[in-house]
């Protein structure tokens, strides 16, 4: 995936970053852990550096994790390669703000209802694995 970025964005590969399901992140943190060395030790204590190949690595807990590969797989996803700010976050509802006071804690309680979504800018500079199975010994 990072040999895929088009030339013409090569300046920008220190922003890039993988953006991947929680699944993803966590086998990255698995797969760590089960390493012999100083690295894999320090996975085990919860310390982990996500970084494969030096790009660091951002969960999106809302990415889904049960798309079908295949035929009978159905725990596949997608990972992204891409700079953070090509993507463009927006609210496609209007905002409503509840105020509620609680006497008992002496506290006022906001709830704010809204519905966002978001848009790949640059649809050049986002590289997608689609169908990665998050099974087996490693990624297929």
């Amino acid at each position: 995936m990072k040999r895929t970025v088009p030339a013409k964005y090569n300046v920008s590969k220190p922003m890039y970053k993988w953006v991947v399901p929680t699944a993803v992140y966590d086998k990255w943190e698995l797969d760590e852990g089960e390493r012999a060395t100083p690295a894999g030790d320090t996975a085990r204590t919860g310390v982990v550096a996500r970084k494969p190949m030096g790009i660091a690595t951002e969960e999106c807990p809302q990415m889904p994790e049960s798309m079908t590969y295949g035929t009978a797989v159905t725990d596949a996803s997608r990972i992204w390669l891409t700079p953070l700010k090509n993507l463009i976050w927006f609210i496609q509802r209007k905002i409503t703000i509840e105020w509620d006071r609680v006497p008992r804690s002496d506290k006022w309680e906001c709830t704010i209802h809204y519905r966002s979504d978001y848009q790949v800018e640059n649809a050049a500079m986002c590289v997608i694995a689609s169908n990665v199975s998050e099974s087996g010994s490693d990624y297929a």
